[in-house]
């Protein structure tokens, strides 16, 4: 080489299609990997938030399910007596007043019993309150038996027992209260020595005139009552309004 300049140049040349071609396709191998990736996991997430829901959803209803049967028992334990199972004082009367205003409309007969356990202090003295309990619960018992489906029961108070006959004229009430009155006396509860306690009970029937308020109609059967318990006990007596 004179005076600087170069002589000539050397040139080297390579294929890279090959590995062109080889990175494409693992270019497209990860894309369709990636691609394939995608949707499983979408699929993995639809499956998975459809199960989750499903189950939120039954976890949901069963909740509800539970407060629902939780307001239906606190609204039944609010109108049933705890001990005999039969309506209570305050839910007896709301639905004799309701009885009242129907056999008005319809120009039906409506009887009231009123019905007392004869001597039930001196079986609460003598054998205890769990004697008490269970003559009350038994004669609840018999209560209900001789119930039609529209007619109404309650524990007044204590020993004393209701019941509303919608449709029944006071020879009907009579009646009823007669076939009442002999199972309480075929009923016995077994005593802790093994002996058998015998109840009897007073009726009072009263029929609704159509006209006076709740507390009269209470007030015949009550006097019917007494009159009853005067008598001697274990009897029915009735009073006409």
């Amino acid at each position: 080489m004179q005076g600087g300049s170069p002589a000539g140049m050397i040139a080297i040349s390579s294929d890279i299609t090959d590995e062109v071609v080889a990175k494409e396709h693992d270019l497209r191998v990860n894309i369709v990997y990636a691609v394939v990736a995608f949707i499983l996991i979408e699929v993995m997430l639809f499956f998975g938030i459809n199960f989750a829901t499903r189950k939120l959803q039954e976890v949901i209803e069963g909740k509800v399910s539970h407060i629902e049967e939780l307001n239906e028992y606190l609204e039944e334990q609010a109108v049933t007596d705890g001990l005999t199972g039969l309506h209570n004082h305050r839910f007896f009367i709301e639905r004799l007043g309701e009885e009242m205003h129907r056999a008005q409309r319809s120009c039906s007969p409506l009887t009231l019993l009123m019905v007392d356990l004869d001597h039930f202090k001196q079986v609460n003295d003598t054998h205890g309150h769990l004697v008490g309990d269970a003559v009350l619960e038994e004669s609840a018992r018999v209560i209900r038996k001789h119930m039609r489906i529209a007619d109404e029961a309650g524990r007044y108070g204590g020993e004393e027992f209701s019941v509303a006959l919608p449709d029944t004229d006071l020879e009907g009430g009579e009646m009823l209260a007669e076939r009442l009155l002999q199972s309480l006396r075929e009923m016995s509860i077994t005593l802790p020595d093994g002996s058998e306690l015998l109840i009897t009970a007073s009726v009072g029937v009263a029929q609704w005139n159509g006209r006076e308020e709740i507390s009269m109609l209470i007030d015949h059967a009550d006097k019917a009552l007494y009159e009853a318990k005067r008598s001697g006990r274990n009897r029915v007596c009735r009073v006409e309004m």
